[in-house]
């Protein structure tokens, strides 16, 4: 039987080397990124408390690090704030981010849009939701995965943004000029009617009417704002548009 050859005296026998995976990393990587298909599961059905919960205990294990995984937490938890109308909690989420990620394209987009929802510049919001389905579009800003979810809750947000206009200015006017409601909303005088289907359009005046239980009350003077139950900045913010 043949022996194992002897060794050299004085030469240490190599140490056997394990394979590492090019793809390895921290646990906390691999964590975010197996759990974020139910992140998505979770704003696909409009569950948006519980997905910033997950995203919040997520991001509390997340050491300092520029990893761009971190917007994969940080993207649905600020876009559920927005989603509630909470600007503050929207942007402390922003703020939390490392330097590096925070230049990044999607908190840079991010960050006026939650500017604008704060101070309640209406006119700004619907094309700064716009400019934020621009970015989730393109496969070279965004992970293709992070990209699809971005895009969903953004036209969510939209959704819940005109509705949330279209209530205010029901019960701030008497009527609604067709260009200023076009500007605050976003969309071609068109296809105003088919957002606001309480809205009567007088073709005469170039105006839209508020009618239903959300319309101003025929004793209130037109453009009254006494019963705008939005902040003072806000209610500026329209009058100024007018």
């Amino acid at each position: 039987m043949q022996q194992p050859p002897t060794p050299n005296p004085g030469v240490e026998a190599p140490v056997p080397i394990q394979p590492t995976l090019a793809t390895s990393e921290p646990t906390y990587r691999h964590q975010i990124r197996i759990t974020f298909p139910d992140l998505a599961k979770l704003a696909q059905a409009g569950r948006y408390s519980e997905l910033a919960q997950a995203c919040e205990n997520l991001e509390a294990a997340i050491p300092d690090d520029p990893d761009a995984c971190h917007l994969l937490l940080t993207g649905p938890l600020v876009l559920t704030h927005l989603i509630n109308d909470d600007a503050a909690s929207a942007y402390f989420a922003l703020r939390r981010l490392p330097n590096q990620l925070a230049a990044s394209p999607l908190p840079q987009v991010l960050l006026p849009l939650t500017a604008s929802i704060a101070d309640r510049k209406y006119q700004n919001i619907q094309p700064r939701i716009s400019a934020l389905i621009s970015l989730a579009q393109n496969p070279q800003a965004l992970e293709p995965e992070l990209g699809l979810l971005i895009e969903s809750m953004a036209v969510a947000l939209q959704t819940a943004w005109k509705k949330r206009i279209v209530a205010l200015l029901s019960r701030a006017y008497a009527s609604i000029p067709v260009a200023q409601a076009s500007a605050l909303l976003g969309l071609p005088p068109d296809k105003i009617a088919s957002e606001a289907s309480s809205w009567k359009y007088d073709a005469a005046n170039g105006t839209f009417t508020p009618v239903g239980d959300t319309a101003t009350s025929s004793t209130q003077a037109p453009s009254s704002l006494a019963r705008f139950d939005d902040a003072v900045a806000g209610a500026a913010q329209l009058e100024s548009v007018f």
